[in-house]
């Protein structure tokens, strides 16, 4: 996460949210399945937010536009408007962050 404090970014974890082989029931299906991944948890302050949209964003695009969303309604006049990803942002600060969290943040 030191890499997100660098961007000025604060954060909680990461943290194991299901450890790998741990058995689910599927109540649709009627069926048990097995996490084959650990999943991993962590949390964004909402004092950094603006600073998440700003350098990191989502790739979920849900999960963006509610990002954005929350950046309309709290966002300064004084603001720039930016777009995703930011055109300051290097390609390689991107991978690293994606290699940190794959399958999306």
């Amino acid at each position: 996460m030191d890499l997100l404090r660098r961007l000025g970014i604060e954060s909680t974890g990461p943290r194991i949210s299901v450890q790998r082989r741990t058995v689910f029931y599927d109540t649709r299906r009627g069926k048990k399945y097995t996490h084959n991944k650990d999943v991993y948890v962590i949390y964004i302050r909402a004092s950094s937010n603006i600073n998440f949209y700003r350098y990191v964003g989502f790739t979920i695009t849900r999960k963006q536009a509610r990002l954005e969303n929350y950046d309309k309604r709290n966002r300064n006049t004084s603001t720039p408007q930016y777009t995703y990803p930011p055109p300051n942002i290097s390609q390689p600060i991107l991978k690293i962050i994606t290699n940190i969290a794959p399958g999306g943040v």
